[in-house]
């Protein structure tokens, strides 16, 4: 059986990356959004029993489990699925642990197939998310208004969006990291504002703070990475990088400059190549 070793292509906004453990089983791992919410799962490989037994085999068992917007923590139910829980354990005389709140699934899957295994990842994300709406309607309250935090939002988002843009630009993992610091070191520089309102003054502010040589990069990083949350409805209304740097006098003259400044170079061969083409 092949072994997967590296993340593979995304499917229907479900990350996959599978390796073998040191018993030599299968493991599978990823999150996937659904809605604008984040999930997270983890699969492992059962062992064959060596005798038929009774129950369900299963290839693949595991568990999902749906963080939460504003600390990235498994999710705690409230509200009626809270109500529910608790009055099942008082009928049965038992206690809550700390975990029995947690909106969480088992996964049971009978397959390797990457694609089958993305899908029933997600089809197990929209029942919990049916199962939770109330829950999931408070947790969101803030973010369907816009009004989550910009560091927030690096925390909870920027690992996937990163992944996403990894894989169709063919970058590397070095990459990876440094835009993902850069990333939160922006969000650092706009601790203040929401993903909904950025003041051109605070824009203006942090692109100033950054290096000269790196800063009109990161701001496009910022902005492709705000057109990846507004797609999921994490904030509506104009991008502000966007808008930022169409509207940034400076940043237009620099790159004229720079054009201008390249196309006065004179352009001439080198030593080597200049007695290359006299002989």
């Amino acid at each position: 059986m092949s072994r997967k070793t590296k993340p593979s292509a995304q499917h229907d906004d479900v990350t996959y990356i599978a390796y073998p453990k040191e018993d030599g089983l299968l493991h599978v791992e990823g999150m996937c959004f659904y809605k604008g919410n984040k999930y997270t799962y983890s699969l492992n490989e059962q062992k064959q029993p060596e005798k038929p037994s009774t129950g369900k085999f299963y290839l693949l068992r595991g568990r999902i489990s749906l963080r939460s917007p504003s600390n990235g923590k498994v999710l705690q139910m409230n509200g009626p699925a809270r109500r529910k829980k608790r009055n099942q354990l008082k009928a049965n005389g038992r206690e809550p642990s700390a975990e029995t709140f947690s909106v969480k699934a088992d996964l049971y899957l009978d397959t390797m197939n990457e694609k089958v295994i993305q899908e029933k990842v997600m089809e197990k994300a929209k029942e919990l998310s049916v199962k939770n709406a109330t829950t999931l309607a408070d947790a969101n309250n803030d973010l369907y208004a816009g009004k989550m935090p910009i560091p927030r939002a690096v925390q909870i988002y920027a690992d996937i969006f990163l992944k996403q843009r990894k894989e169709k630009a063919h970058t590397s993992e070095e990459t990876l990291r440094r835009s993902k610091r850069e990333l939160e070191n922006l969000a650092g520089l706009l601790d203040k504002y929401t993903m909904d309102a950025v003041p051109k003054e605070a824009l203006s502010a942090a692109y100033k703070k950054l290096s000269d040589k790196r800063r009109g990069t990161i701001f496009r990083l910022a902005e492709q990475f705000e057109e990846y949350c507004r797609d999921r409805g994490i904030y509506s209304g104009e991008n502000p990088f966007t808008t930022f740097l169409e509207g940034n006098p400076s940043h237009k003259k620099r790159n004229i400059e720079a054009q201008q400044k390249k196309a006065q170079q004179k352009e001439s061969l080198s030593e080597k190549e200049e007695r290359h083409l006299i002989k």
